[in-house]
């Protein structure tokens, strides 16, 4: 693919979350920490991500307010003040789980800061890295209400505080819709292809929350920050793990362009094709939570066999793991995953 007609990894992924069918269909794996040491090891590369599996898509981020490290090296402080405990997984990976929250115990917002979107640096930092990485499908910062709810507030105060509609949670999704709206708005002269939003609202059967509350809380929030999203001709990506299809449909009226990671063991990926192919642009299926670690090399390679001729037909599909591959998958089945997306062709016969 060389000269002129050299079509660029940003390119392809464009084509194909517009429905258009591709040279070759576009992937991006995630990986956890151990499993990008085993390939690191296995191809002699340091450059797992780009220069082994030939990753398409790159995140550019903001650089973060400068925060304080607590004194335990195993936890983590983020710029919204929310402790992290690093590597007590290590089956899944790299997440350790929540330590601190620091609105737990709080009647309001009254006395919090949240980080200083206005700064200059840290949109800066966002343009060198997209100068750099030029020839990539790049997604900058969309932002998280779930996730960052519960993160501030903790999983079962959050969770109570969206049955009982309590006005604290209706001001702390306010103030993050609000602040994830000035972070895209400040992006906007960013050389982008699509914001991404990254929340869990599925679990293996249906909503954590159910539809209700789903679209009680979220979906109007989230209506703001997707058409703020497409207002700077961006696409929309989102992340949303488990069985999410009560809400699909609401998704694709909100204005979802990709959705990622389509879990094959909650949802059927091929109905999916069928009934939202033409609205929603499909990226994962691969199981994470069944073929990956417990098959067989040659069983990967049949998956992406089917991914590529179902779900790939027509455009709408961007290969890759359903979620980060977890550090028990063997790394023979990486490996085929790796070689069946970088040589489609002998996949395809």
């Amino acid at each position: 693919m060389g000269g002129r007609n050299r079509v660029t990894k940003r390119e392809r992924v464009r084509r194909a979350a517009s429905f258009e069918q591709t040279d070759v269909v576009p992937w991006h794996f995630d990986l956890t920490y151990h499993i990008r040491k085993q390939l690191s090891s296995h191809y002699g590369s340091d450059d797992v991500d780009y220069e082994v599996i030939g990753n398409h898509m790159r995140a550019i981020r903001p650089e973060p307010d400068a925060i304080e490290q607590p004194e335990d090296p195993t936890f983590i402080r983020d710029e919204y003040g929310v402790v992290w405990r690093h590597g007590i997984h290590r089956r899944i990976g790299n997440w350790g789980g929540l330590a601190e929250s620091p609105l737990e115990h709080a009647k309001s917002l009254d006395g919090y800061a949240f980080p200083d979107v206005s700064r200059p640096e840290r949109y800066g930092y966002m343009a060198r890295h997209i100068q750099q990485y030029s020839d990539y499908f790049l997604h900058g910062p969309g932002g998280s209400l779930m996730e960052r709810g519960w993160a501030l507030r903790g999983i079962e105060g959050f969770l109570t505080d969206l049955g009982e509609n309590s006005r604290f949670v209706n001001d702390l999704l306010d103030a993050l819709a609000a602040l994830h709206i000035e972070t895209m708005e400040r992006c906007a002269g960013l050389d982008l292809d699509a914001f991404y939003f990254n929340d869990d609202f599925g679990k293996q059967e249906g909503l954590i929350i159910g539809p209700r509350l789903w679209r009680q809380h979220f979906k109007p929030r989230l209506a703001r920050m997707y058409e703020t999203a497409h207002k700077h001709a961006r696409f929309v990506a989102i992340h949303t793990c488990g069985d999410i299809r009560d809400i699909i449909p609401d998704l694709i009226e909100m204005g979802v362009n990709i959705l990622h990671p389509v879990q094959p063991e909650t949802m059927d990926v091929h109905r999916l094709k069928r009934d939202y192919g033409r609205d929603l642009c499909f990226y994962g299926a691969i199981g994470t939570q069944s073929t990956l670690p417990y098959g067989t090399p040659d069983e990967v390679r049949a998956e992406v066999r089917d991914r590529l001729t179902t779900l790939a037909e027509g455009g709408g599909y961007i290969l890759g793991p359903a979620g980060a591959i977890s550090t028990d998958t063997p790394i023979e089945n990486v490996v085929a995953l790796v070689e069946a997306a970088r040589d489609q062709a002998s996949v395809l016969g």
